[in-house]
């Protein structure tokens, strides 16, 4: 599955959720296509994260993203980044 196919699919979790409203679905891809580049988000792993991780992401990459400028504030990560667990504990 590409990278879009499961944004979409990740979006539509958060709508069945009610964490979005279908209006924001098309910010919300366009805020999950930049953390994946900027905060190297897993989109697999979103999309099969458990309720907390899920919603813990979503309010993150939401609350953290600087729309103007496209980059997140704050040293804030996403628990699904390649960054955090396994992928981040081989790197250093």
């Amino acid at each position: 599955m590409n990278d879009l196919q499961t944004a979409t699919k990740v979006a539509q979790r958060a709508v069945n959720g009610g964490l979005i409203r279908p209006s924001k679905v098309l910010t919300l891809l366009i805020d999950l296509d930049k953390a994946v580049e900027h905060l190297d988000l897993d989109l697999d792993r979103l999309l099969n994260a458990d309720p907390w991780d899920f919603v813990h992401d979503l309010n993150g990459i939401q609350a953290h993203i600087d729309r103007s400028t496209e980059e997140f504030t704050g040293d804030w990560l996403p628990r699904c980044s390649r960054r955090n667990g396994k992928e981040a504990a081989a790197e250093t």
